[in-house]
């Protein structure tokens, strides 16, 4: 009976580790604009839609340390200034027929409009406008190249230039979205990255789709190392609970009980025993030796006597 009941106990221990939950390692980041922060400023819902489309590479060390090609590279709400090198990385880019997205308002997206010499700015001023969502922060715009929806933005800057893609009511007439060609690339500036926060999904998730679908890539770089709060060490772990159903776990309860009384009760040294006839047989066919004969030489041997007893 005893004998039974540890088949039984290895099998309910088999069961147990199998419906535990396991946990997997993911960076975790509480800063603002990241595609790691899962929190209303964070942009991880906008980054797994744009996962759902192709291959997402967040940049976390400089530039210089990746071989951007060609693809979409985001840039949203960087507060780090971009030097000479970073903007010699971007015209390369672009030159090789990549798109610049630059969503930013207050920070310091004109690095790289300023280094590639394209003449419209992000004002750093807030756009104003008489028609807005609940309250005169989030200012709505319905008119929108290739969109029959909506667009809401949460306190955004304007850009210098007299025409746009998506501009503010007739009344203030702001632009808040430009499309720029540059070499055989093309950067779009928006001049709220907001747009894209996972708090703003709920008015902007159908742009988002459009937005997406319009560009022409399937490698999409995120910059994440222009933002000074983000660190590439804040590391998370995301449970990840077993969901077996009861016939599964009958079946492999009965497996593992199966599979350990079989293991336990092979006779592995007949097995041994049995191959090593098998070579002795093979020994004495090759030889042309008798094999009872072999075999008694043999057993002569183990039972230590010498040449002469063997005759």
């Amino acid at each position: 009976m005893a004998k039974y009941l540890k088949y039984v106990t290895f099998g309910i221990l088999g069961i147990l580790l199998l419906s535990l939950p396991s946990t997997l390692p993911v960076i975790k980041s509480f800063c603002p604009y990241s595609i790691f922060n899962t929190d209303w400023n964070g942009c991880s819902k906008f980054a797994k839609m744009i996962h759902d489309r192709g291959e997402v590479v967040p940049l976390i060390s400089p530039y210089d340390s990746y071989n951007i090609k060609n693809g979409v590279l985001f840039i949203i709400s960087p507060d780090i200034h971009y030097s000479s090198k970073d903007v010699e990385k971007i015209k390369t880019f672009l030159e090789n027929g990549g798109t610049v997205i630059i969503a930013d308002d207050f920070g310091y997206g004109n690095d790289i409009l300023e280094g590639l010499n394209i003449s419209p700015k992000i004002s750093k001023r807030r756009a104003e406008d008489l028609f807005y969502y609940k309250n005169y922060s989030l200012i709505e715009t319905y008119r929108i190249e290739d969109f029959d929806g909506k667009i809401t933005f949460n306190i955004p800057s304007y850009i210098s230039s007299n025409n746009g893609e998506i501009r503010t009511s007739s009344i203030s007439k702001k632009i808040l979205m430009k499309k720029v060609k540059y070499a055989n690339g093309k950067v779009v500036i928006i001049s709220d990255p907001d747009v894209f926060i996972n708090a703003m999904e709920t008015y902007n998730k159908n742009f988002w789709d459009v937005f997406l679908n319009n560009l022409d890539g399937y490698v999409y770089y995120i910059d994440e190392v222009h933002h000074s709060k983000f660190s590439p060490y804040d590391i998370g772990v995301v449970y990840v609970q077993s969901n077996l159903s009861n016939n599964t776990k009958f079946i492999i309860f009965s497996l593992i009980v199966i599979g350990i009384f079989i293991i336990n009760n092979i006779d592995f040294s007949r097995i041994i025993k049995f191959k090593r006839k098998t070579s002795l047989e093979k020994i004495a066919e090759e030889n042309n030796i008798d094999i009872n004969e072999l075999n008694r030489v043999i057993s002569k041997i183990k039972e230590g006597k010498n040449y002469n007893d063997l005759r």
